[in-house]
C-alpha cells in the first residue's frame, strides 16, 4: 500500500526516477561493476595524499621562555585569567603550577616578573 501511495506521490511532484524502467541487458550490467578505472585519471600526476607528503608541515612556534636573570627565568602573569586558561598557558610555556581556590587568578607566587628557577612551581590563588 505504501509503495503505490509513495509512488503516485513522487509521480505527481514530478521527482526523477533513481531506476531507469527497462532492466539494462546482463552484459552491460557486469561489464559495469567490474569496471573500477577511471578514464580521466592521469597516474602520472602526484595525488592529493602525495602532495601534501611532499610539502613541508609547518612547525609552531615554542613559547618563549624569558631569562631574567642567571639563576631563573621571570614568571609569568597568570592574575585575572581563569583555571583552564592559567593552565593552558603554563603547559605551553613549561611552567608546573599549584592551584587553589576558585574563580579567577587573584594572587600567585612568585609575583609576574619574578625569579623562577629550575624545577620551581608557581603557586596560583584564585577567588570569585
Amino acid at each position: 500500500m505504501f509503495h503505490e501511495v509513495a509512488g503516485e506521490a513522487l509521480r505527481v511532484l514530478d521527482v526523477p526516477k533513481d531506476l531507469p524502467d527497462t532492466a539494462p541487458e546482463p552484459e552491460t550490467q557486469v561489464a559495469d561493476l567490474n569496471d573500477v578505472s577511471i578514464p580521466d585519471l592521469d597516474s602520472s600526476q602526484p595525488s592529493i595524499l602525495e602532495e601534501a607528503a611532499s610539502q613541508p608541515q609547518p612547525v609552531p612556534p615554542a613559547a618563549p621562555m624569558v631569562p631574567a636573570a642567571q639563576d631563573g627565568i621571570q614568571a609569568p602573569n597568570f592574575e585575572g585569567l581563569s583555571k583552564r586558561a592559567v593552565v593552558a598557558e603554563a603547559q605551553a610555556q613549561g611552567f608546573a603550577v599549584l592551584l587553589s581556590g576558585v574563580g579567577i587568578a587573584r594572587t600567585q607566587q612568585p609575583p609576574p616578573g619574578g625569579i623562577l628557577r629550575p624545577g620551581e612551581r608557581i603557586r596560583v590563588g584564585f577567588a570569585k
